[in-house]
């Protein structure tokens, strides 16, 4: 009883840890791809370049 409650323990914590892998991963995708599509907005390139002098 004491080994398959060990084994369900363990199991647990890998599911946890795989599950903020993944989490942490797709928040970083996001981040990125929210930055990325930043860089090619044009209406914030024209507030820059409009409010510059």
């Amino acid at each position: 009883m004491a080994e398959s409650m060990v084994g369900i323990i363990v199991g647990i914590v890998v599911l946890a840890v795989i599950a903020t892998l993944l989490s942490h991963q797709l928040r970083r995708e996001h981040h990125n791809r929210d930055r990325a599509l930043g860089r090619f907005d044009g209406h914030r390139w024209w507030e820059r370049l409009r409010h510059r002098h």
